[in-house]
């Protein structure tokens, strides 16, 4: 009984991850994957995906069966946004079992041996890895997205972090990474309002007290906030500051921690939450 009872929840948790990311070819689909304290996001259009980050090696075999469940083992391109663990460290795993078209990197830091791994994966895989700079454009599908890196030479990787901008027709995404505020102000000052405002962000390093001020939240003025954080991790995130700032502008907040996978879908003209 009890083998048939976790098959049942096994094959019911498999539906559920289908029916996230059944999407129309005139849709974008974003999905912040639940990874615990880590980071992954996966956008699909039509019939193409890229997964933002992978989360930490603890989400190894998760992620990968959850993209085997969606029915996906193509990536378009796949985006390490930075080299902390939390975001690179399931990247090789990733990479070896999935066929990923293109890998876009900001650096690659010396010495850091298992993100060095990860790029081996990738060549061994025949994966084409880009170094992208500062407002490299590219197309998933009808979407357009832009890199943004908003403190090349810093020596915080977190601002140094490669942000991401997704337009599909009138929505608009912002991927923040573990951005803070330092670079938060480097990329209102390169960039402006003007490319910053979006309907949706993922806020900054999983919602901690130094990311998302006030200052970009006036440039962004998001409707929908997503964070992607574990439940009772040891950093206390989300910060309660941070959500006091998102809840005096009425954004709507949706958190990993609390409500697991997080699926948006736009039509080009609206954003909804669910499946």
């Amino acid at each position: 009984m009890r083998k048939l009872i976790s098959l049942l929840f096994a094959v019911l948790l498999l539906l559920s991850l289908a029916s996230c990311h059944r999407v129309s070819g005139d849709e974008l689909r974003v999905v912040v994957r639940d990874v615990g304290q880590g980071d992954a996001v996966l956008l699909s259009q039509g019939d193409a995906h890229i997964l933002v980050d992978a989360g930490s090696s603890a989400s190894r075999d998760a992620l990968v069966a959850q993209l085997y469940a969606l029915g996906i083992e193509h990536l378009e391109y796949m985006v390490i946004t930075h080299p902390h663990e939390d975001h690179f460290g399931n990247a090789r795993t990733v990479l070896e079992r999935c066929h990923v078209d293109t890998l876009l990197v900001s650096d690659e830091p010396e010495g850091d041996g298992a993100y060095h791994d990860a790029l081996s994966a990738a060549r061994e895989r025949g994966t084409n890895i880009k170094k992208v700079a500062d407002g490299y454009r590219f197309s998933l599908g009808e979407a357009i997205c832009s890199l943004v890196k908003p403190l090349a030479e810093s020596k915080e990787e977190n601002d140094a972090s490669l942000a991401m901008r997704v337009v599909f027709g009138k929505t608009t995404f912002l991927l923040m990474s573990d951005v803070e505020a330092a670079g938060e102000s480097a990329l209102i000052a390169e960039h402006g309002a003007s490319f910053l405002d979006a309907d949706w962000i993922k806020i900054g390093h999983h919602g901690a007290a130094d990311s998302t001020k006030d200052a970009l939240l006036d440039v962004v003025t998001p409707r929908y906030a997503a964070i992607s954080c574990a439940a009772y991790n040891e950093y206390g995130f989300p910060d309660e500051e941070l959500l006091s700032r998102l809840e005096k502008r009425g954004v709507t907040v949706y958190r990993t921690d609390t409500m697991g996978a997080l699926c948006f879908t736009s039509d080009g003209k609206e954003i909804t939450y669910g499946t």
